[in-house]
């Protein structure tokens, strides 16, 4: 479920959706509840990874807002395990998963930047990520 920071907030809202009942006698609502990503709660190492990327954007004048949010991604998985993990690095744009998904183009080259950034300097300081 999307939205829930804690294990006890996605059972909450599992057991809401669960108890929908239909608004009409002519409607059949069946819900199964599937596969969902693993809650993640960034560690130390995260915050180590998020001061990185600061100090490269610093450098290079782009704007960060380091920040946990709602929503699953693949970093879930790894960061549930414990791996120090990074998440939202791609280019900027909107509309995601829609018809109107879109880039901002000229993002492209500061994004290219930032990750060059920091593959740098963890090759040259692998215990950079390190929780």
């Amino acid at each position: 479920m999307s939205g829930a920071r804690t294990e006890e907030e996605r059972q909450a809202g599992i057991a809401r959706l669960l108890a929908l009942q239909p608004s009409s006698p002519d409607v059949a609502l069946t819900i199964t509840p599937t596969v969902m990503r693993p809650l993640w709660t960034p560690g130390e190492g995260c915050r180590q990874l998020v001061a990185h990327a600061q100090a490269i954007c610093d450098a290079l004048g782009l704007a960060t807002a380091a920040e946990s949010g709602f929503g699953g991604s693949d970093g879930n998985f790894t960061g549930a395990m414990g791996i120090p993990t990074l998440d939202g690095l791609g280019v900027l744009g909107s509309g995601i998963h829609t018809l109107d998904e879109h880039l901002l183009v000229g993002s492209l080259l500061p994004r290219a930047r930032l990750l060059a950034g920091l593959l740098l300097q963890l090759a040259v300081q692998p215990d950079a990520a390190q929780s």
